[in-house]
């Protein structure tokens, strides 16, 4: 009886885990299709005439700043000199009623720049704490036409906004998503290892599922919407741990495409006084009635947290917020089998920490003594080992996008140390799975875990 239990879970396991190596794998392999028939056939860019500032839409950026004295600054200041009509420029810093000390940080910023606005959010306000909050209450007195989300600690490109309304407004897209780069590495092997997590994910494995038409999940930092998306859906999902992540699956569920091009800015010309850009803009694409929401060819600095207490806090988030995200379309499922698919893969991960753990477990057990186990159950085993394999070749890969250090010999060693040390890596992600599955299922808690920010590329 035990033999044969082994034998079922065994298989159980290894098929759940080739079919979600399929499911990813073919997102990949038609992404490089896609991209392989672009290249070898009619460009997709075209130069389009230059762009008055009058043209230009109104952005309004939201800022959500809780106990962020020691770093809202250097936000500030770089965000002051964005190269874009400050007329057409709001950046509204939403802060709690109790946080004295960043209020006092943002002050001198307020009284210097008109375009820079705060909000004060009240200690009886109607939504639950936590950042989707703070980002409704921002969004009720905002003018702009376009709606943008930073972090507080944020380190952005001088031509962000100017890629934003390119996208947005003259390429048609309705959801700009920008890549987001974690840059102190040098913290520890937690940094390390979500810089190539990133590195893979926000360079690669979006546009992967863009592509394929998969759901697109948003980050929590540098993307923008259209102003009348947030209207029309009622701002972000109240009390959702990770309202990015979910907007991200309330636009696929919407029926609404998911789409991404790269997009630059080739030349800038004027004074202040009298802005133009030379953009870029697709052609001979086609899309259905349905929202466009694409990356951002534009990365955004940030920092991770700082230590491994940080990194397991800000992962168990997240994971909960899934989980709220997973039980609320149990609750209301996606119309059809395909989009159920879709949605169900993307927001069940946090509940396969279990199945990874044992299945790992006797996928070792099984190799070690293969001979009492029948051949084509071997045979499975080793195929999803080489799953793995691939895995950690990603994630080293993922880490080489991401940098680009003089020094190739320690980038290459750092490269090694991320692709041998993935599974341990898996392990730390699996704990935090279980915590937050845990905290929603037992303690039902829904206390916000803040990420602190204190490296030295935020001073």
């Amino acid at each position: 009886m035990a033999f044969s239990t082994l034998n079922f879970v065994l298989v159980l396991v290894n098929t759940f885990w080739a079919m979600l190596n399929i499911y990813n794998g073919m997102a990949l392999v038609r992404s490089k299709l896609i991209k392989w028939k672009d290249r070898n056939g009619q460009s997709s860019i075209t130069t389009m005439p230059s762009v008055d500032a009058d043209d230009l839409p109104t952005i309004s950026v939201l800022i959500a700043a809780y106990h962020e004295a020691s770093v809202i600054g250097k936000n500030l200041r770089i965000s002051s000199k964005l190269r874009y009509p400050k007329d057409k420029l709001e950046l509204i810093i939403i802060t709690e009623e109790g946080d004295a000390e960043t209020r006092a940080a943002i002050a001198p910023f307020i009284k210097r720049y008109h375009f820079i606005k705060s909000v004060i959010v009240p200690q009886d306000s109607i939504y639950p704490k936590g950042k989707p909050r703070a980002l409704n209450l921002g969004l009720i007195g905002a003018k702009g036409e376009i709606i943008g989300v930073l972090d507080a600690e944020d380190i952005i490109e001088p031509d962000l906004l100017l890629k934003v309304a390119q996208k947005i407004t003259f390429e048609g897209y309705d959801v700009v998503q920008g890549v987001l780069d974690p840059v102190n590495e040098d913290s520890g092997w937690f940094s390390l290892m979500e810089r190539a997590e990133y590195g893979y994910w926000y360079r690669h494995y979006l546009e992967a599922l863009e592509k394929s038409g998969y759901p697109m999940p948003l980050g929590g930092t540098t993307n923008f919407l259209k102003r009348s998306i947030l209207d029309e859906m009622g701002g972000w999902e109240a009390g959702n741990l990770t309202e990015d992540f979910a907007l991200g699956m309330r636009l696929f569920n919407a029926n609404k495409k998911v789409g991404m091009l790269n997009t630059s800015i080739r030349r800038y010309d004027g004074s202040q006084d009298n802005m133009r850009w030379i953009m870029n803009r697709p052609t001979n694409t086609k899309y259905n009635e349905q929202y466009k929401v694409g990356m951002l060819n534009a990365v955004t600095r940030e920092e991770s947290p700082p230590n491994w207490l940080g990194w397991h806090r800000q992962r168990t988030r997240w994971q909960q917020g899934k989980i709220q995200t997973f039980r609320n379309y149990v609750s209301n499922p996606p119309d059809g089998f395909t989009k159920k698919l879709h949605v169900y893969i993307a927001v069940m991960q946090p509940h396969i920490a279990f199945m990874n753990l044992i299945g790992i477990s006797l996928n070792v057990y099984a190799m070690l003594v293969k001979d009492i186990f029948p051949y084509p159950l071997l045979l499975l085993t080793y195929l999803n080992f080489c799953g793995i394999v691939m895995y950690c070749v990603i994630s080293s890969y993922g880490y080489l996008q991401a940098t680009d250090e003089s020094n190739k010999r320690k980038r290459l060693t750092k490269a090694l140390l991320v692709g041998l040390s993935t599974p341990i890596y898996w392990l730390f992600q699996w704990a935090s799975d279980i915590r937050a599955a845990k905290r929603e299922y037992i303690n039902q808690s829904t206390e916000w875990f803040k990420t602190e920010h204190e490296g030295p590329h935020m001073k």
